[in-house]
């Protein structure tokens, strides 16, 4: 992993025996005392040996890897950490009392989360907390991390009550799957604002204050997946998937326009039900379209989806100048996701054997 990793106010990088007088100081506030107490280091003198330790690890992958957290004027502030348990990787982080409530460790989980997990080669990040530490909670929840397990658990070999959250991505040769964030809503205004991209959407085009409420409505919601380029890391589009009767997921996508044509629906989207199938029971699959969205039906088409039926002014989203409803047909296609598994086994066949 390359370090320094740049925020935009802050930065991640190795620890030095520098640090050692700051990490003392941020490591004896209270907060710390009472949730992190394997982490005070009540003198410079243990600070610098536990960094000498934990230097030592940045050569391999499995113990801890602990990273400095610095403003942009060099003062260190905190730390992030990536740390092996038996039911996998755990995220850490900490910020010292005097710079709390500036939104400091949300920045710094963030910038960590995708160069460690690449790092590591892990699909999965978990964090557990004391489920008492709310400002935790709140930067794992802003972060994308979703709530797995909360009740009686064992943190620092201690019995208490605790939350468990996770973390998933899903990579392709050119993109990466993530949950949204808050801080997404430029990357969303970018594509959500273009009239050519919400043409047959049940919305108008959006404005700026319209995509930062998205934005936040889609980091707490786990059906809405960020699709990002990888170099650059941009966010070029969105795919929609979730659980409905009877086992059933429903597929919904919108990509910016500068990137049509270029295969990256198809290709986001054959990961993300590939990875969604292995993980969740599932029985069938579905999505539903405008009859003159031509691109739309035809993705599917290419991803190996049957045209189920067409439904003749079923349904409308906007009304005329007079109030009418503008009624609209709608295509349901569908297959089951034991013909999915099917389509994915050939496909993976025919390129092995190419």
């Amino acid at each position: 992993m390359n370090t320094p990793i740049k925020a935009e106010r802050l930065y991640i990088t190795e620890l030095s025996e520098e640090m050692a007088e700051s990490i003392h100081i941020n490591s004896l506030d209270d907060d710390n005392r009472r949730f992190l107490p394997d982490e005070v280091f009540e003198t410079v003198d243990k600070a610098r040996a536990a960094i000498s330790t934990l230097k030592d690890f940045y050569t391999n992958n499995d113990s801890p890897l602990v990273y400095a957290v610095a403003l942009n004027d060099g003062r260190q502030i905190g730390h992030v950490q990536a740390v092996p348990t038996p039911h996998g990787w755990e995220i850490g982080y900490h910020i010292g009392s005097t710079h709390t409530g500036n939104g400091y460790a949300t920045e710094a989980v963030r910038a960590f989360l995708i160069p460690i997990m690449g790092r590591l080669g892990i699909s999965r990040l978990y964090g557990s907390i004391h489920a008492d530490n709310a400002a935790s909670r709140r930067v794992l929840e802003k972060c994308g991390f979703t709530l797995e397990y909360q009740g009686d658990g064992t943190l620092f070999g201690m019995s208490m009550h605790i939350c468990r959250y996770a973390y998933s991505i899903v990579k392709t040769e050119r993109l990466l799957i993530r949950p949204f964030s808050p801080d997404d809503w430029p990357g969303l205004y970018d594509y959500l604002s273009q009239p050519q991209v919400v043409e047959f959407e049940p919305y108008e085009p959006y404005s700026v204050e319209a995509a930062k409420h998205e934005a936040i409505k889609r980091s707490q919601d786990r059906n809405f997946h960020a699709v990002c380029l990888k170099d650059p890391f941009i966010l070029i589009g969105n795919i929609y998937l979730a659980e409905r009767d009877y086992n059933s997921w429903e597929l919904g996508y919108v990509f910016n326009s500068l990137y049509w044509h270029s295969g990256y629906a198809t290709e986001a989207i054959r990961a993300l039900i590939t990875q969604v199938i292995k993980d969740k029971p599932a029985h069938r699959l579905y999505a539903l379209c405008n009859p003159k969205n031509e691109r739309s039906w035809r993705l599917l088409e290419r991803l190996g989806f049957r045209r189920e039926g067409h439904f003749k002014q079923n349904v409308y989203f906007k009304k005329d100048d007079s109030g009418n409803p503008i009624w609209q047909d709608t295509f349901e296609y569908g297959m089951l996701a034991d013909e999915w598994d099917s389509l994915i086994f050939r496909k993976a066949y025919r390129l092995k054997r190419n």
